[in-house]
Order: structure tokens, then sequence, then C-alpha cells
């Protein structure tokens, strides 16, 4: 069996794959579905073995990759120390997690001794973030990154901006491309959890004043708000079931109803 997004590049292949094409399982991965299956041999292979054929079988998920997971973290605290209008950014309280446990109230991170850690976007945080349940959990993307670095220079690191999870991509993403939501599918390509994509997470001071490394012109200030929205820093999302995701995992766009 194969799964593959809607480019036709294989996101998983299971041990019958190797004994119909001979190819071990990491070798046909990332490739072209086309290399192996034909685009007029696959409608045949559907009606003459059903749509849950397992030997050489084709399962269009519908689904366009985004990329995998590269980096999973929470916030322990808020980023923005003091009152308006002079608070500041701060990414200390950030940490990085190999695991995180995702549900609709928002995320848990597995710490180093194996416990699970309170993100202070989910709704249990006794100083949560998230009263509206509109934040729980934020989406970035590296390619992201890389336009904030080019514009902001070394100090955006990728996990600066406090996303939960960071995808590794190569296009920008916008809250367009992720309007019917995304899944999280694990390395054997089974589905883990869903995410609904609700909105851009939009740029607010502190963080851009950190960016441009202080207090700047209001005009200036202004611009790097701009440029910062529309997705830039990242995307709120809310758990659709309860699942736990690790780096490595896939995000792919969920199909439409």
């Amino acid at each position: 069996m194969f799964v593959s997004d809607l480019e036709g590049k294989i996101l998983h292949a299971n041990d019958a794959v190797s004994q119909l094409f001979g190819f071990r399982q990491d070798e046909v991965l990332e490739q072209s579905l086309s290399r192996f299956i034909t685009p007029g041999e696959q409608p045949r292979r559907v009606a003459a073995e059903g749509p849950g054929a397992i030997l050489g079988g084709l399962l269009n998920l519908n689904m366009r990759s985004l990329g995998r997971i590269v980096r999973l973290q929470i916030q322990r605290s808020t980023l923005k120390t003091g009152e308006k209008p002079t608070r500041v950014y701060d990414p200390a309280p950030i940490l990085a997690v190999p695991r995180l446990a995702v549900g609709p109230d928002g995320v848990l991170g597995e710490g180093p001794d194996g416990s699970w850690l309170v993100d202070v976007h989910h709704r249990a945080h006794p100083y949560t973030k998230n009263e509206d349940g509109a934040h729980g959990v934020s989406l970035g993307f590296t390619s992201h990154y890389a336009l904030m670095q080019q514009r902001f220079g070394d100090r955006i690191v990728p996990g600066c901006a406090g996303e939960n999870v960071l995808v590794d991509s190569e296009e920008r993403v916008t809250l367009d491309d992720l309007n019917s939501g995304v899944a999280v599918l694990g390395t054997d390509g089974r589905e883990l959890v869903c995410l609904d994509v609700l909105q851009v997470a939009h740029p607010c001071r502190p963080f851009s004043g950190w960016a441009l490394g202080g207090m700047v012109e209001t005009d200036v200030l202004k611009a790097t708000l701009q440029f910062l929205d529309d997705g830039t820093r990242g995307f709120y999302c809310v758990g659709v079931g309860t699942g736990i995701v690790s780096v490595g995992d896939r995000v792919v766009v969920r199909p439409l109803a």
C-alpha cells in the first residue's frame, strides 16, 4: 500500500511494496508515485482489486504534504512581561520537547524526566493565555523563519516566535492553504491528530521590538508589524480529538469535506 499526497509524493509504503517492487521502504519515500504505478494503471488496479487492496494498491488520501515536524515546544510561562506600553518579549520560557500531547484544550510537552508539562496556552494552566479556547495550539513553518532571518538577522532562530509545532517547509503558507485544517501523520502513515486552523497569529509590538533589537521609530515598527502578519509568525489552531505527536511526524492538509 502507498500513501501519497496530492502531488503524488509517497508519504508511506508498507512491507507489501518491498515484496512487489523489490525496493526498501526508505527507497520509495519522497519519490513520485508515477515511478512505480503509471496513471493509467491506478484506476485499473482499484477496479480490479477494490479500494482496500493491499498488494500494490493505492491509498490516495487527497492530502497535500506541508512537511515534517522539526521542532516541538511549549511555553512554560508568558513570553511578554511588563505593563503596556512598555512590555518586552523574552523567549527564555520556551522549552523544546520531543513529544506533544495535543487536545482541544491545548498541548502538554514531554519533559526530560518523562513528565507532562503544561503549556501556558493550555486551558488548564493557572495563568492560561487561552481563555477563549481559540489559541490552544500554534503552528509555524521554517520557510517563514527564513523570511524573518533575511529581514532581522541572526537573532531570529527557529522556534523563537514560540509556536508549538514547527514544520520544515520550502514555501510560504497562507491561511487559505490551511482552511480545511491539517492532520499529523506518524512515520507509519497513521493519522495521529487533526487541527482546525482558526486564524493567523497576529504579531505584537513586544515581539516586533525584540526582533528589531530595541526601540525604533514608529514607522519602522508599523512596517514590521505588517511584514509579520498574514501568517508569517504562524497560525493558531485547536486540536480535534487527542493524540501524541513527535518530531519527525508529517503535517498534511486535510481534504475538503
